[in-house]
Formats: C-alpha cells, structure tokens, sequence
C-alpha cells in the first residue's frame, strides 16, 4: 500500500511540473509577422525630426513624451500617440496655417525609435535600440542569446503595452516592433 501511495506521489509531482513548464497551445500563433503591413504608428518614447521649411525656429528633434504628446515651440502640446507620420504631418500643416504661417510645408522622420526589450531566459536581459528591419533573432541576439534553461520553441510578445501577451512558435524571422516586449519563458525539461 505504502508503494502504490509512493507511485501516486510522484506521478502528481510530474504531472504538475508537466503542466507547469508546457505552453497551453491554443494560445500559440503559428503564424509569421512577416513585415509591417501598416503605416508606423507613433508611441511615447519615439523622437521626430520636424523640418518646417521657410522657419528654423521649428525645425529640430523633439522627443514624444510618455503620454503621447510632441511639445513644439509656438504650437504646444499635441496628441500623436498612434498616429501615423502622415497624420501628425497633417496636423501639424493644418495648426501652422491657422496661427503662424502661410501654407506651411512640414516634413517629418522618425530619428529614434522606442526601445525593444528582451526579458526572461536570455543571457543579457533589457532594453534594446529598436533597429527598422528587426526580427526575433536579432532580439535574442542583442540580449547574447538564450540561457540554457530558455525555451527556444516558443516566445511570448507584448505588444502596445498589452496587458496579455501573444505566444509565437519561435521563428527567427518574426518581426519586431518599436515598444515591444519579447519573454523568453524557461523550458522544464
């Protein structure tokens, strides 16, 4: 009797660490974010080189603050986060005619993008540069790759501050995006 309750112990100590270490796999994409099929949207964190051609005193590099707002000299605080380039570039032309110039021309970039982070089983957990064109590997590979317990078949992404995250099947090539959150989850073997 003795050994049969020894058996069931320990069955239950691994089914339980099973359950504990494995991904519900309903909730796993098997599907690729391959490229970026919208238009970048602006988030809290990026900077902006606004040019205002025919007035210097515009014109420079102004970082969006975290509640998503761009403060220009002249013009004030205003609402970006979200918004493409195109959008912000609209407003802003549309704010200079009504209050300081004649058909403003404004041109904008994106200088610097919100950081990417890489937490959990990598060897260098933390906030990364986002580079245009970044994939998964390149995540892992800027966090000096997994550590020997991280789980390389799945990876968990939080996106726009989600408050629940998107499990992907781990392929190199799944785009990242400016902001995003990448945890790599530790494997039980």
């Amino acid at each position: 009797m003795f050994k049969s309750l020894k058996k069931i112990y320990i069955l239950s100590i691994l089914t339980f660490l099973a359950a504990c270490g494995t991904v519900n796999i309903q909730s796993v994409r098997d599907d690729d974010i391959h490229g970026i099929t919208e238009e970048y949207k602006l988030g809290g964190g990026d900077v902006l080189s606004v040019k205002v051609f025919g007035d210097e005193a515009l014109t420079g590099e102004y970082k969006i603050n975290q509640n998503g707002e761009l403060f220009l000299p002249l013009i004030g605080n205003i609402d970006v986060v979200n918004k493409s380039l195109k959008q912000v570039k609209s407003a802003l032309e549309k704010t200079l005619g009504e209050t300081y110039l004649n058909d403003p021309d404004v041109h904008l970039d994106v200088t610097e993008y919100r950081p990417v982070y890489v937490l959990g089983e990598v060897r260098l957990p933390g906030k990364f540069e986002y580079i245009p064109g970044m994939n998964l590997a390149h995540a892992v590979a800027l966090a000096r790759g997994f550590t020997p317990r991280g789980d390389q078949e799945y990876v968990k992404v939080y996106r726009d501050n989600q408050q629940e995250g998107v499990a992907y099947r781990f392929k190199p090539d799944i785009y990242v995006l400016p902001g995003d959150t990448i945890i790599i989850e530790p494997r039980f073997f």
